[in-house]
């Protein structure tokens, strides 16, 4: 009878597991939650056994339901016996000590759930180890004496390990929670402030109490700690927060307070800014936020106006969803940001609109700043990665390595995207992929040796380069470069990843740009906010956050010689949240090529026609040696050469002197240099022009240094200018004469060439130069020359009789595209007056094409396709847009016309 009595009333597993599971669901993430004693719900708690019930069941309440009930069953099924359960149920109500009554019970309850319990008590147990501590400090402070001291040690205490925030040890969370709000704590101390940063990186919802009160407690004043909270409240999406944030915006942008007896003054913009952000980030519950938020689409700030734009499209979207309209203080608002000429502030409006979904209404209105903006117009990273794709799976199939290098500000997705095709696509196994980012150990001890110690020396922290290996005599980058592509002969592809700064990663690519051996640039861009989120998920802490979106790339995409000599493939594309795609997404796209006949969509194709063959002869020069998708338009009469710097146009105007066009400004600048007009000017990106001048003289403007350098040319009548990446400059004159200045060395070399005068110097792959000059002994036809200044020879290249270059441009892979028309203006009909020269070993073959009816006057090659100028058979000017028979088809299929 008794046997069966005690039977009954063991309770089924079961029904244990519904009811503990009711007690875990109703646990509030927000509050710090435990069970007490007597079984109640209570809030913060002291006690060693009341953190360890808070603890499990904060834990319990993030898993699966059915880890859960295995956890449940691992903890009940041991106690569930006839001998046990009245020996539980009598205890259940005892203090902690009395526990020990269960010795055999809880072996079995620690062995079968040790893997969800061992870590919750070391956990407990590292806590107290630092509040005991932190609390010994904390009473040594009450000491005047020793107050410095242990202040000192307090932050020591909780430092994060050498500085890295991803390394603060989760039992600070608890100490951290309460040296926030300890009143003993002098708040300029630092201790609250490292607190409160220690909480922005664990970002717990379990904080949220202890941060409002911090909000109320800390005066406005105290502006970074109370970033800090602001910053962990929005990022925790807590509406309770919306008044105070309110009260933020509400108060003036600079405070006047007296601490120590002294007047003091702070500014409270950035707060201002965080304020904002954060109000984003809560959204619907921020609606009420709105007027206050209104009032500074008129401040003067660009950065907090750009903060706002995003804010409004946030909340703006909520409100949408939720109650399917907007107010019209957003709308107003965002219209007013939207004559801001402000890049960034208008990038985000124009987000903004979108999300709201006014972007019709944005594209009716007439924006005369619009060029300003170049990620609005740039192909999304969507449409642009499936193009490299299709690229690099090209190039894989015909090269023997493909370089690749991958750029972008600070948080615009660039190491995400290297990251997911890193680990091998489409048969291209890891080992045969080198990844080498700018940030890690293993690209920096390469990307230095390619640099050189002289150079690092001169322009890069010590502490970059403490472990290089040679003494500056035994250096060499290019004999080292060699040897690494050797060493990595098995790597099909080659991926090079960092934000470019002048003086390391930009000049780590320009070497392998040099040396030829770079296939693709990818250029990341995104807006601000895409920006900051991208970040925050990286780097934690708001401090860190801030200082990573100061990382800009320097010079700008558009200053780089690859960029405007387009001798490699170029992907700009805009990496904003709208148009990205995940991880998962990029490994699909990269998984297969789609299109078999890729190649003649990113190349110049092989065109249609009769090729014929011109010689070249091989010849040895003497040497003396001596000391953006976009058209605009304007009119400026008299202008004798352009050269295009950045987005900046320098024309040489005879007569008035050098001018700038900006189309972004919308104005024309005049530049200062005496009587003596401009006749010829060149630019080398980023930041220098070189001009040749009519009294014979060349000036070389420097932007970065602010200063301008001029020298006499001492040529007869200067007819050509060229500038190389390493800043030498090359003129040619009447006479054929052809001199290299090197400012560097302060020398200048002289190469005699034909009778012809030089009409035109350009660029040629690999350090050459390409020459084009009049024919020799009178005749009427132009001829080519491509100069090797390193072995001192060159290569002659006549052209079919009676033709006279206009233009000229050479394509990445040495072919030269010519704009010619007949000596003499003479005009036949619709001659072939658009020349493709293709030198090789033997000789050049040269593909003439219908240009314009009478005379091309110009080209540029823009990817797979030629843009030529010229004049058609009735004089009228017309622009036409050259390709592979396959490319214009394409082009062709993508047009329609709008009635």
């Amino acid at each position: 009878m008794n046997g069966h009595t005690a039977s009954a009333r063991v309770p089924r597993l079961g029904d244990l597991e519904a009811e503990v599971l009711a007690f875990v669901r109703e646990v509030n993430p927000r509050k710090l939650h435990f069970l007490d004693q007597k079984g109640e719900w209570a809030e913060n708690p002291e006690a060693m056994r009341d953190r360890i019930s808070h603890a499990l069941l904060y834990h319990l309440r993030s898993q699966s339901e059915e880890d859960k009930a295995s956890f449940f069953a691992q903890t009940f099924s041991p106690f569930l016996t006839e001998s046990r359960w009245p020996i539980a149920e009598k205890i259940a109500a005892l203090s902690l000590e009395e526990w020990k009554e269960f010795q055999e019970a809880k072996a079995e309850v620690t062995r079968s759930a040790a893997e969800v319990l061992a870590p919750l008590i070391r956990l407990i147990a590292e806590e107290e180890r630092y509040s005991a501590a932190l609390e010994r400090l904390l009473a040594e402070s009450s000491v005047s004496m020793r107050r410095e001291e242990a202040y000192s040690l307090i932050l020591e205490r909780i430092q994060p390990p050498l500085g890295i925030v991803t390394q603060i040890p989760p039992a600070l969370f608890f100490p951290c929670l309460r040296l926030l709000l300890d009143g003993r704590i002098d708040p300029e101390s630092g201790i609250p402030h490292l607190a409160s940063l220690i909480l922005s990186v664990f970002q717990d919802p379990r904080s949220t109490e202890a941060l409002l009160q911090a909000m109320a407690r800390f005066p406005v004043g105290f502006t970074k700690i109370r970033e800090n909270l602001i910053y962990t409240l929005g990022n925790l999406r807590e509406e309770r927060a919306v008044d105070a944030l309110i009260e933020v915006l509400e108060a003036a942008d600079e405070i006047k307070e007296t601490a120590a007896g002294h007047p003091t003054m702070g500014l409270l913009l950035e707060q201002k800014e965080e304020a904002i952000w954060a109000l984003g980030k809560i959204g619907l519950g921020a609606v009420k936020a709105v007027p206050a938020l209104a009032t500074y689409a008129d401040h003067s700030s660009a950065k907090l106006k750009t903060y706002l734009a995003w804010t409004l499209g946030e909340v703006g979207k909520a409100q949408k969803g939720a109650t399917g309209g907007v107010s019209a203080d957003v709308v107003i608002a965002l219209l007013k940001l939207l004559k801001d000429k402000n890049r960034q502030i208008f990038e985000e409006t124009v987000s903004a609109l979108r999300k709201i979904d006014l972007p019709e209404f944005v594209h009716s209105l007439y924006l005369y700043h619009v060029g300003a903006v170049s990620i609005l117009g740039l192909k999304p990273a969507q449409r642009g990665l499936y193009e490299l794709s299709e690229t690099l799976h090209y190039l894989l199939r015909t090269k023997k390595r493909t370089i690749i290098a991958v750029n972008g500000d600070s948080g615009t997705g660039k190491t995400y995207f290297c990251q997911a095709i890193a680990d091998g696509f489409a048969g291209l196994g890891p080992e045969e992929i080198l990844y080498l980012m700018r940030d890690s150990k293993r690209g920096q001890r390469v990307f230095n040796r390619l640099l050189g110690l002289p150079w690092l020396k001169k322009h890069i922290d010590p502490c970059y380069y403490q472990d290089y290996p040679l003494s500056e005599d035994e250096d060499d980058p290019e004999a080292y470069f060699r040897r690494f592509l050797e060493e990595n002969s098995e790597k099909r592809l080659i991926i090079l990843d960092g934000c470019r700064d002048r003086h390391y990663f930009q000049r780590v690519i320009d070497f392998f740009y040099l040396q030829g051996e770079l296939d693709i640039e990818v250029n990341f861009r995104a807006n601000f906010s895409t920006r900051r989120l991208n970040l925050e998920t990286r780097e934690f802490a708001l401090e860190s956050v801030k200082l990573h979106l100061q990382f800009l790339e320097e010079p700008a995409l558009e200053d780089t010689s690859f960029y405007q000599e387009g001798l490699v493939i170029l992907f700009d594309l805009d990496n904003s949240i709208a148009s990205r795609l995940d991880r998962e997404e990029t490994r699909e796209l990269f998984e297969r090529p789609r299109i078999d006949s890729w190649g003649e969509l990113i190349r110049i194709g092989d065109f249609s026609g009769e090729t014929k063959t011109s010689p070249c002869r091989e010849e040895k020069f003497r040497l003396q040696t001596f000391l953006d998708n976009r058209v605009f338009q304007t009119s400026i009469k008299g202008i004798a050469d352009f050269a295009l710097l950045g987005r900046t146009f320098f024309l040489a105007a005879p007569g008035r002197g050098l001018l700038s066009l900006s189309f972004e400004r919308n104005e024309i600048a005049e530049w200062q240099a005496g009587d003596a007009f401009p006749k010829k000017v060149v630019g080398q990106p980023p930041d220098r022009l070189v001009t040749a001048h009519q009294d014979g003289t060349i000036r070389v403007w420097d932007s970065l240094e602010k200063r301008a350098l001029a020298f006499a040319s001492q040529l007869s009548s200067l007819t050509a200018l060229a500038i190389d990446q390493a800043g030498r400059i090359y003129g040619g004159d009447e006479t054929g004469t052809l001199r290299q200045w090197d400012l560097e060395r302060r020398t200048a070399r002289d190469f005699v060439s034909s009778a012809g005068a030089v009409r035109f110097l350009r660029y040629y792959p690999l350090g050459k130069l390409l020459a084009v000059e009049d024919g020799k002994s009178g005749g009427t036809s132009s001829s080519l020359r491509i100069i090797d200044f390193a072995s001192l020879t060159g290569r002659s290249i006549s052209l079919p009789p009676g033709k006279v270059v206009n233009g000229i441009n050479v394509y990445h892979d040495g072919r030269i595209i010519a704009a010619t028309s007949e000596a003499g203006g003479e005009s036949r009909g619709r001659e072939k007056n658009l020349l493709v020269l293709s030198p090789g070993d033997r000789g050049c073959s040269v593909l003439a094409l219908s240009g314009h009816a009478l005379g091309t006057k110009d080209c540029v090659t823009m990817g797979p396709k030629i843009i030529t100028c010229g004049t058609d058979s009735d004089g009228t000017s017309s622009l036409r847009i050259w390709g592979s028979e396959f490319f214009v088809r394409t082009e062709l299929g993508r047009l329609f016309i709008k009635s």
